[in-house]
């Protein structure tokens, strides 16, 4: 999947947005504590993407790379959320064209 740096600050966007509500939620909702547990660890899930977009979007911005050359997909790195974002298939790594 091919992102633009404005798609990729609207899905930043969108992203923060939800973190906002899951935190609304366990603030204000009287929830219990398994309902709890799933949506912070969704949150951390939720930053981490977050993170790994606003990474990928500095890189793209220093290096001025062409927008079409940002694909997503699933590659091997040494992030520490690695684990995490490959599982959903979640990384961006650029490709040479020919």
């Amino acid at each position: 999947m091919n992102l633009s740096p404005k798609a990729i600050r609207f899905v930043i966007e969108a992203l923060e947005y939800r973190i906002k509500a899951y935190q609304e939620r366990l603030n204000v909702e009287e929830i219990d504590e398994d309902e709890a547990s799933d949506i912070t660890n969704d949150t951390a899930f939720i930053e981490e993407i977050r993170s790994e977009l606003e990474k990928t979007l500095e890189k793209l911005v220093k290096s001025n790379m062409p927008t079409d050359m940002l694909v997503f997909g699933v590659v091997g790195t040494n992030s520490p959320v690695s684990p995490l974002i490959s599982e959903r298939g979640i990384h961006e790594h650029q490709i040479n064209e020919a």
